[in-house]
C-alpha cells in the first residue's frame, strides 16, 4: 500500500492549507468568508505521530508528508517516553 502511495507521489505535494474552493464553500453557505475551516496542522502531527508509533520508518513518514527536509518531519512528531521504552522493546526484545 505504501508503495502505492509513493507512486503517486512524483510531484510535490499540494499544500493541505485551506484552499480556495473551501472558503468559497463557506461563502455559499451564507458565511460570507468571516469563518475559515479548522487549520490543518494538528491532523498532520496525528498522522506523523501515528505512522511513528506503528513503527513506520521516518524517512517514509518525511516523504508520505513531501518534506525535503527530515527536520522538519521530526516537529511533527510527539513521543512521550512510552513510545521510547516501546521502541527500545521492539530493537532488543528479550529472549
Amino acid at each position: 500500500m505504501i508503495s502505492a502511495v509513493l507512486e503517486r507521489q512524483r510531484e510535490p505535494p499540494r499544500s493541505l492549507r485551506g484552499s480556495g474552493a473551501a472558503r468559497s464553500g463557506l461563502r455559499g453557505r451564507g458565511l460570507g468568508g468571516r469563518h475559515r475551516p479548522p487549520p490543518p496542522t494538528p491532523w498532520r502531527h496525528t498522522y506523523a505521530t501515528s505512522l511513528v508509533r506503528r513503527g513506520e520508518d521516518i524517512h517514509v513518514v518525511q516523504r508520505l508528508m513531501g518534506h525535503s527536509n527530515i527536520a522538519t518531519t521530526t516537529r511533527y512528531l510527539y513521543l512521550s517516553d512510552a513510545d521510547l521504552l516501546a521502541a527500545i522493546d521492539r530493537a532488543f526484545p528479550e529472549s
